[in-house]
């Protein structure tokens, strides 16, 4: 188990545990709270333009995060707002849950909203789901919208819909939490470079603000016809061709096991397994 199940969910995973998702947006402390208040002006200052410098991010954070930069960035998003990559099937059991525990909205995509110069560009962004307590704050708090678009409520059914089409369309999912003990936030479904959690975690190595699912993918080379499909779908770069062997080449030590490759591979060449169970990688997160 990660730290985070360790952490969060008693042992288990901690985006499928119970208590993560009953709270409500104004149980959260008072420092929770603020932030979202202020999310435009704390969203502003910290994503744009955003630098490839550090220290230049740093300096556009609003007082309300210096926590986060106090803390330093790896302890700070571990402790007040991070995710962790999900397969498909793992984000659909988190509907059953959340169904039960909170409810969902579809939302507008904050990372490709601010990577896009901060312009709503359409319906076609409505990509994320909130869940729990941030589905109570955007029913409760109508002030926390942005002015271009509404929100929509869905059903647990239609919310499995729409991770099949996000992830039809290549995106992986991954599960976003604020606050120590965590709140459930949101189910994104993302890509790199325009969700700001891969970036920040690929280029920077910023472990804190995203980490690796609990399973990673095996291919099995006696079936693998070299049809590249399953690279196209990594976001990760885990998957590269060998034109010598003329096969798809997997780094299991690269992959943060979203199951992309195993959903797109036409020769049923790729499994999952437990991260947990693979010595080498059970503490790689």
């Amino acid at each position: 188990m990660c730290e985070w199940c360790t952490e969060h969910g008693k042992g288990k995973k901690w985006y499928m545990a119970v208590e993560n998702y009953v709270r409500k947006f104004d149980e959260m402390d008072e420092w929770l709270k603020d932030w979202n208040s202020n999310y435009r002006a704390v969203q502003a200052k910290l994503w744009g333009p955003v630098s490839a410098e550090m220290d230049i991010l740093k300096t556009r954070l609003s007082p309300r995060l210096e926590k986060l930069a106090d803390n330093d960035w790896e302890e700070g998003f571990s402790k007040y707002h991070s995710s962790q990559i999900v397969t498909l099937d793992e984000a659909k059991e988190m509907c059953d849950v959340a169904d039960v525990k909170g409810g969902f909205v579809k939302l507008a995509c904050t990372c490709r909203k601010y990577k896009r110069g901060g312009k709503y560009i359409g319906p076609e962004n409505m990509l994320c789901l909130g869940i729990s307590a941030y589905a109570s704050m955007y029913h409760e708090h109508p002030e926390r919208i942005w002015k271009e678009h509404k929100i929509e409520t869905v059903s647990a059914e239609e919310a499995k819909e729409h991770l099949e089409k996000c992830s039809d369309a290549g995106l992986c999912h991954n599960a976003s939490y604020v606050g120590s003990p965590a709140y459930m936030s949101k189910l994104c479904n993302c890509e790199y470079p325009v969700c700001v959690w891969l970036q920040w975690r690929m280029d920077w190595g910023i472990t804190g603000i995203l980490k690796k699912g609990h399973y990673v993918a095996s291919l099995d080379q006696d079936k693998c016809t070299g049809c590249k499909e399953c690279i196209d779908a990594c976001q990760f770069k885990a998957i590269s061709y060998s034109p010598t062997y003329e096969k798809a080449i997997l780094k299991q030590d690269i992959c943060f096991g979203c199951a992309q490759c195993m959903r797109v591979c036409p020769e049923e060449a790729v499994k999952m397994l437990e991260r947990e169970k693979i010595p080498a990688l059970k503490e790689e997160w």
